[in-house]
């Protein structure tokens, strides 16, 4: 049904298929080349591999102040003789889509494999709104979560693997280890009954809820102050961003306030529509939210989203954009993840970090992706943008420490 030339049945994730793909392509002391937007478990599987790492920064849709794609031309200067494989995420957690077909062929010249995050994009390919698959883009291998868009439950994924480049028996020696030698077959049963579903009925499901979220897209479209994110095609051109997926509703308030003059946040457009409207958002970043809609949606639903943001939007003041351009400084990368996340490493107070080299992660979960990472010096900006969102009710996470008096700082007599 994906057309791969292999599919694997995953019962732990797109971690455990992460993992799996880090191990497969690279042996320790190894070069891998990745967006600095992967999740977390593309770091850990360079931890737990002892890899050198170079980064891939995503260009910025200024004007949402959400990450774009990756750029083809930045993966073709990034790739190096010793990089032995490149990692990029495609859709976003914001449903941003990168030119996997060039990025592929730019890997391919140089005989690296290139690994797509599409744990997001399980869906994708079943209609032609829809943004095709990497799988068919000339991607090696493919890593997919069905229970994060597709009707699974929660911890099923896919692994898809094409093409020479990708060493399968590496591969299946490592789903062996990283998966569980006592798999759930509720969860492989689970598995097989959304692709029976999407087989009979996935034509169908996918027609109706293209046409839902036409239909409630344009309503959306509407609101003055909550603004539904829609990437115009110069936008997309200079943000890389080679398309977008149309469930993921990411509203902006950037700019906007409430009634009493307070700025208002994705945090409290998250809190609202969870205590008035009992509608849970799938996250929330400093300016926005981001809703997941999916085939099982209905009408009832989405009518009942909708209502609640145009009610919400009614109660907020006339959109007045703020000439924002705040990025966070690239930190310093000082030695290997796997060196720094050993130790020797000491606790310092949150404050007393800046400029010092981190022995820990530092990251706001959803959607997971590093703020910091070991063996970086963190500045004074993060630290400040990490306070600013946990007093927005953002989740810090990361610091063994979970209160954030302290951080773990690589001890400077090691």
């Amino acid at each position: 049904m994906y057309q791969a030339e292999e599919s694997y049945l995953l019962v732990n994730g797109s971690t455990a298929g992460l993992l799996c793909a880090a191990a497969a392509v690279a042996k320790p002391g190894d070069s891998i080349l990745m967006a600095r937007n992967c999740h977390r478990s593309v770091y850990n599987g360079a931890y737990l591999n002892d890899l050198e790492t170079a980064y891939l920064f995503p260009k910025m849709l200024k004007r949402w102040g959400v990450a774009g794609g990756i750029c083809p031309e930045d993966v073709e200067r990034a790739i190096e003789d010793d990089t032995l494989a490149v990692v990029v995420t495609s859709p976003t957690y914001e449903g941003i889509v990168s030119d996997i077909p060039a990025i592929a062929e730019c890997c391919h010249k140089r005989g690296v494999p290139l690994i797509v995050d599409e744990a997001h994009g399980a869906h994708f390919g079943f209609h032609e709104q829809l943004p095709p698959s990497a799988v068919t883009q000339g991607a090696d291998i493919v890593i997919q979560s069905l229970h994060k868009t597709m009707p699974s439950l929660t911890q099923t994924a896919l692994i898809h693997v094409n093409g020479p480049l990708a060493d399968r028996d590496r591969i299946r020696r490592f789903l062996s280890i990283y998966q569980t030698s006592s798999p759930s077959y509720l969860l492989m049963g689970s598995i097989d009954a959304c692709i029976s579903v999407m087989e009979e009925q996935g034509a169908q499901l996918f027609d109706c809820w293209i046409k839902l979220l036409e239909k409630y897209r344009k309503r959306l479209s509407a609101c003055r102050n909550i603004r539904l994110m829609t990437v115009s095609e110069e936008e997309g051109k200079t943000g890389a961003c080679a398309g977008t997926d149309p469930g993921r509703l990411v509203f902006s308030v950037r700019g906007t306030r409430d009634r009493e003059g307070h700025r208002f946040s994705g945090s409290d457009l998250l809190r609202r529509l969870r205590e008035k409207y009992r509608i849970e958002l799938e996250m929330a970043a400093p300016d926005y939210g981001v809703a997941v809609s999916t085939v099982m949606d209905t009408e009832e639903g989405m009518e009942r989203l909708c209502a609640a943001i145009e009610e919400l939007d009614g109660q907020l003041e006339d959109f007045a954009p703020e000439p924002d351009e705040r990025q966070l400084p690239v930190p310093l990368g000082k030695m290997k993840i796997a060196r720094a996340y050993n130790g020797p490493w000491e606790p310092v107070p949150f404050r007393a970090a800046a400029g010092r080299i981190m022995g820990e992660f530092l990251y706001l979960y959803p959607p997971g992706i590093p703020i910091v990472v070991p063996g970086e010096v963190i500045r004074t900006e993060h630290l400040q943008y990490m306070e600013e969102a946990r007093r927005q009710g953002l989740s810090v996470e990361g610091p063994a420490d979970i209160t954030l008096k302290t951080l773990r700082v690589i001890r400077e007599d090691r």
